[in-house]
């Protein structure tokens, strides 16, 4: 049952701070949790103010009051690939979905970090995050 989604293929290319594109799926094999990958714009500061800036967007669109299944819910993340090692757009949607379906142990926990996955633009440069992982609901 699909909760809430934005088409990922919207994702920017070239992104700015205020472009965020957002999808969450109900998944049926893990029990009062959604999944949830995000693509974020970099803003200045790298992935932490990145992470942050999506939290926050989340709170603010969903509440503060728990159980959102949202990246809301998180205080953390964990780097998949390392920065400077940025995949393309596609490929870091595909990766984030390869390791939620897989229950990779870095993201599978609805209580635990995030996932984050540096996102290339076409000029080599880190132009965005894809945050990912399972939230409470």
């Amino acid at each position: 049952m699909i909760k809430r989604q934005v088409p990922v293929a919207d994702f920017p290319l070239t992104l700015t701070a205020d472009q965020t594109t957002i999808r969450q799926l109900q998944q049926g094999n893990t029990m009062g949790a959604d999944r949830f990958i995000l693509g974020q714009a970099g803003i200045l500061g790298g992935e932490s103010a990145s992470f942050n800036e999506a939290v926050e967007q989340a709170q603010y669109a969903h509440g503060h009051a728990g159980y959102t299944g949202t990246i809301a819910e998180k205080d953390s993340f964990v780097m998949i690939v390392e920065a400077k090692d940025g995949l393309p757009r596609s490929a870091a949607i595909a990766l984030a979905e390869k390791l939620t379906d897989e229950d990779d142990p870095r993201v599978d926990d609805k209580w635990g970090p995030a996932g984050c996955i540096p996102v290339k633009g076409f000029n080599g440069d880190i132009v965005g995050f894809v945050f990912f992982g399972w939230a409470s609901s």
